[in-house]
């Protein structure tokens, strides 16, 4: 098959219909991507009207947000088939992993994107998740054993270019993997970052308590840093409480630029994993708005 041809016999989950999601959502139906199926039970609140541009007043309150999201998407592209799922995250289980060349996790727990990811590589099937807080988003791929051609231009004289297709196999390790890598090994220009230490403190608290951490929460936040340090090979100074007290207080809230440039940078990925087509990323990407930078990670 070409690259095309794959695309369009493609078939995506995208969990989670919040502002990052739906920036995916629009550029891989676009970019032809066969068929999408989107997720989330939860109900439209006003809030949502801010960052997902499929929904209006008219769903607050009254359908959930993936049904609500999906006439808009439709519309993109009439010849991508669109549908919703009902379910929680706990819902994707083996069979339903398997009905997919692609799943993608948005805000949700590690300990549910870990249980995914296994059964994605166990399958094969290529794994991407990620979350955005405010000024702050990340995401991660897992493309698992990646097979791609890299399209190469030479000038065959001075009034013609010819172009050969070099093969390329890049093997991604596990979110397991990832998670349990060092980050003093982070080197010279990408060299580990106190925004991406900081988000990795608050999303771990999230993650044990439920909640973005308060004021009241320095002891447990202290616990926390002092476990990352110590598991990942770095100091406790990394960690900037200034950083991580912004992104608590960012936590739920969804800025559309944030989303769009990193939406815009994992549907990439998306269609790049899909096509085998050109070298995708490996296989962390953060962004920080304040300093409109994006940063990517091999860890493991």
């Amino acid at each position: 098959k070409g690259a095309q041809q794959r695309l369009g016999s493609a078939k995506v989950l995208v969990f989670g219909m919040r502002g990052l999601s739906v920036e995916v959502c629009k550029n891989i139906v676009l970019a032809g991507i066969g068929k999408v199926v989107v997720m989330d039970d939860a109900i439209v609140r006003e809030e949502d009207l801010s960052a997902n541009f499929f929904l209006n007043e008219g769903h607050v309150g009254k359908a959930s947000r993936a049904e609500g999201s999906l006439p808009k998407i439709r519309e993109l592209n009439p010849r991508a088939a669109v549908e919703a799922l009902k379910g929680a995250c706990e819902s994707i289980d083996e069979a339903r992993v398997k009905e997919f060349d692609v799943v993608c996790l948005m805000e949700v727990p590690l300990k549910e994107q870990l249980r995914v990811n296994e059964l994605c590589r166990k399958h094969s099937v290529k794994f991407f998740s990620g979350s955005s807080h405010g000024l702050f988003a990340a995401a991660f791929f897992d493309l698992n054993e990646h097979k791609y051609t890299v399209e190469i231009k030479k000038k065959a004289d001075e009034a013609t270019q010819a172009s050969t297709s070099e093969n390329h196999e890049m093997a991604y390790p596990s979110l397991k993997e990832a998670v349990g890598a060092s980050w003093a090994k982070i080197k010279g220009v990408r060299k580990v970052s106190p925004i991406f230490c900081s988000m990795q403190a608050v999303e771990a608290f999230f993650d044990k308590e439920g909640r973005f951490p308060g004021k009241g929460d320095a002891d447990a936040m202290g616990e926390i840093k002092k476990d990352l340090g110590s598991a990942h090979g770095v100091a406790e100074g990394v960690f900037q409480d200034d950083v991580i007290e912004m992104i608590a207080e960012q936590g739920h809230c969804d800025l559309s630029p944030v989303c769009a440039m990193t939406g815009g940078v994992m549907a990439d990925q998306v269609v790049k994993a899909v096509s085998c087509k050109e070298a995708p990323l490996c296989n962390y990407f953060w962004f920080d708005a304040r300093l409109c930078q994006g940063v990517v990670y091999k860890l493991a």
